[in-house]
C-alpha cells in the first residue's frame, strides 16, 4: 500500500494556532508641542504568547492618522496612585491646535488585539510641555501623570480633610471635578505628624504632578495656567490654596507626608496662583502670593463672583528675573528681585481642595477645564 501524508488541522487549543492579546485598558494622554504622551494599562490577557509591540493610533475626529509602533522594550512605565503600573509612550508629528484622541493595540506573534477604547481628546499647542484637557468618561481617574491622594490633610495648617482618590475624577464634560464633602474619616496621619490617629471631619480631593517637575529652558519663561470655576459654596471652609506650585522636594515627599512647612527660593520655593479666603465667598478672591525666604504675600478683593463662570489663572516665571501673575489674560501683580524663585527651582503642579473647620458643611466642588505648562521665550 502506498504511503499517505496526513494533514492535521490546528485548533485553538493546538500549538499550531494561538490568540492575539485582548485590548489595552484605560487609555489617556497629555499633550505637548506637536506631540503627546499616551498612557495605558496592559491588556487583561496577553494572548497565546508574550506581547512584543504596542501600536498607537492618533485620531482627528473619526479619521485615523499615522500610527506609532513601539517595541515593548522601548516603553516607559509609571507607577500610579492606585497601586498599578501604567505604560506610556511619546507620539510625535502632531499638528498644533488640533484635538486628538488615541487608541492603542497590543501585538504578539499571533496578531494585533482589538483597538482600545479611545482616550479623551487633548490638544497640542506651540510651546506646550504639559497639557491636560481632562476629557474622558464620567468618574474616570485623571491621567497617571497626576498623583491622586489618599491621606490626611496637613495638620500643621489646621486642615480638617482626608484626601480620597474618588474625590478627584473626570466629570464627563471635559473637566476635572474635585469635591469636598462633610464626611468624617478616622485614620493614621503621616510621619511628621507622628503617625497619629486623626479624626478628620471632611473628605476632599487633591492631585499633583506624579513624576515630573517643571522649569524653563535657559533664558525662557515658564507659564503655568489653569481654567476653572469655583463652587458657589466657596467660603464654607475652603482653604485659600487651590492652584499652586511647590518646589521639587514635594514631588515624592508629599505623596506620603505634607510637611515640613518651610520655604526657600529653590527646592522649597512656592508660588500660589489662585487663593480664596476661608471666611469669604466666591467673590473674595485672594489673588496670588509668593512665599519664600523673602516672601511677598498679599491679597486683593476683586468683587467678581468666580462661581458664575470659568476663569483663567496663570503665573509667568522667569527664574531670577520676574514672577508675573495673570487672571483672564490681564496682569494682576508683578514680583521682581528677591521674591522671584532662582534658577535652582523646579515646580510641582498642585490642585488641592484644602478645608478648615468652623463653617457650613455643604458639599463643594471645583471644576477645572484644563491645566497647561508652556516653556517660551517671552523676553
Amino acid at each position: 500500500m502506498p504511503s499517505r501524508s496526513v494533514i492535521i488541522h490546528g485548533t485553538s487549543d493546538s500549538p499550531l494556532w494561538g490568540n492575539p492579546p485582548s485590548a489595552p485598558l484605560k487609555v489617556t494622554s497629555i499633550t505637548k508641542d506637536a506631540a503627546a504622551t499616551v498612557s495605558w494599562y496592559a491588556p487583561a490577557s496577553p494572548g497565546s504568547s508574550g506581547i512584543t509591540h504596542y501600536v498607537i493610533t492618533p485620531w482627528i475626529g473619526a479619521t485615523p492618522q499615522s500610527q506609532t509602533t513601539i517595541p515593548v522594550a522601548s516603553l516607559l512605565s509609571l507607577s500610579d496612585s492606585y497601586g498599578g503600573t501604567a505604560i506610556k509612550a511619546d507620539v510625535t508629528g502632531l499638528t498644533n491646535s488640533t484635538a486628538y484622541t488615541f487608541t492603542v493595540q497590543a501585538r504578539n506573534s499571533f496578531g494585533d488585539s482589538p483597538a482600545s477604547v479611545a482616550s479623551g481628546a487633548n490638544t497640542p499647542l506651540a510651546g506646550l510641555v504639559f497639557g491636560d484637557d481632562f476629557n474622558g468618561p464620567v468618574g474616570a481617574a485623571p491621567d497617571p501623570e497626576w498623583w491622586v491622594y489618599d491621606r490626611c490633610g496637613f495638620i500643621a495648617q489646621s486642615e480638617v480633610q482626608w484626601y480620597k482618590h474618588d474625590h478627584c475624577v473626570l466629570d464627563g464634560n471635559g473637566n476635572l471635578k474635585i469635591t469636598a464633602s462633610n464626611d468624617p474619616v478616622s485614620g493614621v496621619s503621616y510621619p511628621s505628624d507622628g503617625n497619629t490617629t486623626r479624626n478628620q471631619t471632611w473628605t476632599s480631593g487633591a492631585c499633583q504632578s506624579n513624576s515630573k517637575t517643571w522649569y524653563p529652558s535657559a533664558g525662557n519663561t515658564m507659564t503655568y495656567e489653569a481654567r476653572f470655576q469655583v463652587n458657589p459654596n466657596a467660603g464654607n471652609g475652603f482653604w485659600p490654596g487651590f492652584f499652586w506650585l511647590n518646589g521639587q522636594y514635594a514631588l515624592n515627599a508629599w505623596k506620603t507626608d505634607p510637611g515640613p512647612n518651610s520655604w526657600n527660593d529653590t527646592d522649597h520655593a512656592e508660588i500660589d496662583i489662585a487663593e480664596w479666603y476661608q471666611t469669604g465667598a466666591p467673590d473674595t478672591y485672594g489673588n496670588v502670593s509668593w512665599a519664600s525666604s523673602d516672601p511677598d504675600n498679599y491679597t486683593n478683593d476683586y468683587n467678581i463672583n468666580f462661581s458664575q463662570a470659568m476663569h483663567t489663572f496663570a503665573v509667568q516665571w522667569k527664574p531670577g528675573v520676574r514672577t508675573r501673575f495673570l487672571r483672564d489674560g490681564s496682569e494682576t501683580h508683578l514680583h521682581t528681585g528677591a521674591q522671584v524663585p532662582s534658577t535652582g527651582a523646579q515646580f510641582v503642579l498642585l490642585l488641592y481642595m484644602q478645608m478648615l473647620g468652623g463653617g457650613p458643611t455643604a458639599t463643594e466642588s471645583i471644576y477645572t477645564d484644563y491645566v497647561r505648562v508652556f516653556d517660551q521665550n517671552l523676553g
